[in-house]
């Protein structure tokens, strides 16, 4: 009974606040390109449950159709930039955005998306702003002992870079659950005791190489091309989890009168403004 009304209550605020696009960050310590995967996927099932998602791809190349940075700052429309990988799912390389606000970026989304979910690489500042200001930062990893070194390192340059003090850890490609349990419990202690900090379960997807080796070949998400697959249906239960994460707060600042992101030209016109207030205030 108590979780259900702090998620009403929790529901209710973003509802006041008009806050409808929810932005998630998942970032893989052992293999960038690891969290574009699983983000891929989980974006799949996600639009299996009706929603539209955006996949941000921090580690994708310039052969990419168009970048964020282009949709924000209204060169190409979202239809034309990005990727479609499966229906009410799209995947748009990072590109180069400077000098704009977070809430912005949000603006130009929030009426082609319900989430956005970032496949986040970690560079030498640390985050990209987009990714250190997501509503949840969601680790990646194997369960096997080799891989918490690597995690342990990341939450704790994440801690101290970007004052996170929140993450949710994903286990991904897991033979035994008992293994995935046991590190869990080892790295969240070893986090909460030496930085004060909490973790929490995002979820275990199984090993099932054959079904995503088989995707991967065909350019397609596992859900989408295997919805029967192992992988499939733990991706789909966490999605399914995902949507009722209470919402951790990102910082804001107040909309320009009259910006509205319905068409790339007001994108364009917000980055715009945005851009010349920052140099204004410089």
């Amino acid at each position: 009974m108590d979780k259900m009304v702090l998620d009403q209550a929790d529901g209710l605020r973003r509802l006041l606040a008009g806050q409808s696009l929810r932005v998630i960050a998942l970032l893989a310590p052992e293999a960038a390109a690891q969290s574009a995967g699983v983000a891929v996927n989980l974006a799949a099932a996600l639009a299996y449950q009706g929603k539209r998602v955006v996949v941000v791809d921090e580690s994708a190349d310039a052969a990419s159709p168009g970048t964020l940075a282009d949709v924000v700052e209204g060169r190409l429309s979202l239809d034309v930039a990005a990727r479609q990988a499966g229906d009410n799912v799209a995947v748009l390389a990072a590109g180069v955005v400077r000098g704009l606000h977070v809430q912005t970026i949000h603006d130009c989304l929030r009426d082609q998306a319900d989430v956005v979910l970032i496949g986040a690489a970690l560079g030498a500042d640390g985050l990209s702003a987009l990714a250190a200001q997501a509503h949840d930062m969601v680790i990646v990893m194997r369960a096997h002992a080799a891989a918490i070194t690597p995690a342990y390192a990341t939450i704790k340059r994440l801690h101290l870079v970007h004052a996170l003090k929140q993450f949710r850890v994903l286990f991904e490609g897991v033979e035994s659950s008992a293994d995935a349990r046991a590190i869990f419990q080892n790295l969240a202690g070893v986090a909460s005791r030496y930085l004060g900090i909490s973790l929490l379960p995002a979820g275990v997807v199984g090993a099932d190489g054959e079904a995503l080796a088989r995707a991967q070949a065909l350019g397609r998400s596992v859900v989408d091309a295997f919805p029967a697959a192992r992988a499939s249906a733990a991706f789909r239960r966490i999605a399914g989890e995902m949507l009722h994460w209470p919402w951790r707060p990102i910082a804001a600042r107040p909309v320009p009168v009259g910006a509205s992101a319905a068409s790339a030209s007001a994108c364009a016109s917000l980055a715009r403004r945005e851009l010349a207030s920052a140099t204004s205030g410089a």
